[in-house]
């Protein structure tokens, strides 16, 4: 075996630091993008409600509610199958394909009202295109996901809660582009342009991004065996493929065994078995938790310019712009968290129930904050929620599904948490439109967001022994 010993070696995941970061900043630059064209109807919404001859689109506060709707429906019911086919045809080939999905649809989103006719027609239409654009964008998390977790195998959290800065950064820019481009040149050029540099940035990402480590090895050395392979840094294999025992010598033939025959999905078909994660009350969980979780920050995420324009009189450029303290507060919340839980040993579903309980007590001092303050409250609210919102849909997803169902976990727990972005899609207007106002709505999100944190604790602490790593 001594010849077999000092054969060339293939890296196994986690391998190539060079193309790791490559993989990291194509994710994290295309998940900026993405962002560009989801939440830049939010920056807008008080510009498309106002009259055309203000330079609106007149559209009603129901009617932006079913694009928002729309949007969701879609990006829900494209989780799973996305999932499923990141795990089977590589999370490569479906990010690239989601992307130039999104950047189209948005593109078309730009269509001036005249041409549609009517102030109904234009707001179907918004709904239909953002609901394609929901639909194109199912892809990205899992795919993203599944690329940062295989990369960096060994500092899951903290590598997700770093590429998670991503959709802080990019709320942030799609708030302040949209609200920019907006002003100057109307609201069509909010949709137009998002969609252009999504374009551009995919078509810079496809010549450049690499697959996810296990992709790139030649067939006859993926992994067949699961959980009890051998495991290492690197795998011995010949240079001539498939391994040949014929060609070993006389002496090691009985210790070399053919391989067996791969799983389908490593041939590119989808599994046809019940994926295997499905049993794992971890998962579901995790997906209750999330539920609550996404509930909340796309509420805050689609509607905070607007409560800002309502509550404090704020024009609409800056009330874009104060938004966006909601994602800043994020980019510091998923990075400490990230490492906060890994150097906690991979108890990740307990460190989010801390941030979580920190939310609730969040939205319960929301009286306390004076109309100066409002800035404070929306970022302490971002700091505490997209911490536990990336490592649960993140790390937790991944670690759950294995090797195997990675990315199919991920977007089993997302495409639960959508159900309840589309749920605020409902809650909020009536909320928001009560006779209490915006007030009454957190202490609706203090409520939801103890139940979500004490189902994580509970949980956590149920099975304690068990690391995510």
């Amino acid at each position: 075996m001594e010849q077999l010993r000092r054969l060339p070696t293939v890296p196994m995941p986690g391998g190539d630091r060079f193309e790791a970061a490559i993989a990291f900043a194509c994710a994290w630059v295309l998940y900026v993008g993405l962002y560009l064209t989801r939440k830049n109807v939010s920056a807008v919404k008080m510009l498309l409600m106002q009259p055309r001859a203000d330079g609106g689109a007149n559209l009603t506060m129901q009617q932006l509610a079913a694009v928002d709707s729309a949007w969701l429906l879609l990006y829900t019911l494209g989780q799973v199958p996305a999932g499923m086919l990141v795990d089977a045809y590589g999370a490569r080939t479906v990010l690239l394909l989601g992307s130039a999905g999104a950047a189209a649809a948005a593109c078309a989103m730009s269509a001036p009202q005249d041409r549609y006719g009517s102030r109904e027609l234009h707001g179907a239409a918004l709904a239909a295109l953002f609901a394609v654009n929901g639909l194109a964008q199912s892809a990205g998390w899992p795919a993203c996901a599944k690329l940062v977790t295989e990369w960096f195998p060994e500092s899951k959290g903290t590598a997700m809660g770093l590429w998670s800065t991503s959709y802080q950064v990019g709320g942030v820019a799609a708030s302040a582009l949209a609200g920019y481009v907006s002003v100057r040149w109307g609201w069509e050029s909010s949709f137009s342009t998002p969609g252009v540099i999504l374009l551009a940035v995919t078509l810079a990402a496809a010549a450049v991004l690499p697959a996810e480590p296990a992709a790139q090895l030649p067939l006859a050395v993926r992994s067949p065996w699961g959980e009890g392979e051998p495991s290492g840094p690197s795998l011995q294999v010949e240079t001539e493929w498939p391994l040949k025992t014929e060609d070993a010598p006389a002496e090691d033939k009985d210790t070399l065994r053919p391989l067996p025959p791969l799983p389908p999905t490593a041939h590119g078909a989808v599994a046809a078995k019940q994926p295997s994660v499905l049993r794992s009350p971890l998962l579901w969980a995790s997906a209750a938790s999330y539920f609550f979780l996404k509930l909340i920050r796309y509420s805050l995420l689609f509607w905070l310019p607007l409560y800002l324009r309502q509550s404090f009189g704020m024009p609409d450029d800056t009330a874009a712009y104060v938004s966006t303290l909601f994602e800043i507060g994020g980019f510091f919340g998923v990075v400490v968290l990230g490492r906060l839980s890994d150097a906690a040993g991979g108890h990740h579903m307990l460190a989010c129930s801390f941030s979580v309980f920190a939310l609730a007590g969040i939205f319960v001092a929301h009286p306390l904050f004076k109309a100066n303050q409002a800035p404070l409250f929306i970022f302490l609210a971002g700091l505490c929620l997209y911490g536990p919102d990336s490592l649960l849909v993140g790390v937790v997803g991944t670690s759950l599904g294995g090797k195997d169902e990675a990315a199919t976990a991920c977007s089993i727990i997302n495409s639960v948490g959508s159900l309840g972005a589309m749920t605020q899609s409902f809650i909020t207007p009536m909320v928001a439109q009560s006779s209490k106002g915006w007030s009454s709505l957190f202490v609706v999100f203090a409520a939801m967001a103890m139940f979500s944190a004490s189902i994580l604790f509970a949980f956590a602490c149920k099975h304690a022994h068990l690391k995510l790593d």
